[in-house]
């Protein structure tokens, strides 16, 4: 009967600790696409978009060359999206990237000409942190944020960076 008990406490603890390390896994992938882009207003572009909803929805826009992707930029509109060239990239071929100077556009309710200091709050208390002090980068698992400027922010980048490229050059 004791080794009985003892085998069935072993086994409870086993999936307790199996279940734990489900949980903390799940929990520590950072943020995902979805959430991002419930909380980005870019006038209906998203990230994980096809090249050519954005065309059909925007135009063609300038087509800028890169390294691992190229740009359109929407000169009117104050925004570049970047669109990922690599096949191996989870975003190929889709909105990899956004640059914002437009005030009408927002992540996290964070927009160019707010207080530089609020956007950074806001953009931490949604689960990212600073990748360093000196730097007005935040992450948040494969995705980035960075706002430039002094007192108001002059623009906003978001960014996906693919966790299984980050060493890649191009």
């Amino acid at each position: 009967m004791k080794k009985r008990n003892f085998l069935l406490l072993l086994s409870s603890a086993l999936i307790l600790t199996v279940l734990i390390l489900i949980f903390w896994h799940f929990q520590n992938q950072g943020i995902h696409l979805k959430q991002i882009n419930d909380h980005l207003d870019a006038g209906g572009i998203q990230l994980g978009m096809l090249e050519s909803e954005v065309i059909r929805l925007w135009g063609p826009g300038e087509y800028l060359y890169g390294m691992g992707g190229h740009l359109r930029d929407y000169k009117d509109k104050n925004i570049r999206v970047g669109f990922s060239d690599d096949s191996d990239n989870d975003l190929y071929q889709k909105v990899s990237s956004l640059e914002i100077s437009n005030s009408d556009f927002s992540i996290f309710s964070v927009k160019v000409g707010d207080d530089w200091k609020a956007g950074a709050d806001k953009i931490l208390s949604k689960g990212f942190k600073a990748v360093d002090n000196s730097n007005p980068i935040f992450v948040n698992g494969e995705y980035f944020i960075s706002i430039t400027g002094q007192e108001k922010i002059e623009s906003i980048k978001i960014w996906f960076a693919d966790k299984d490229l980050r060493d890649r050059v191009y």
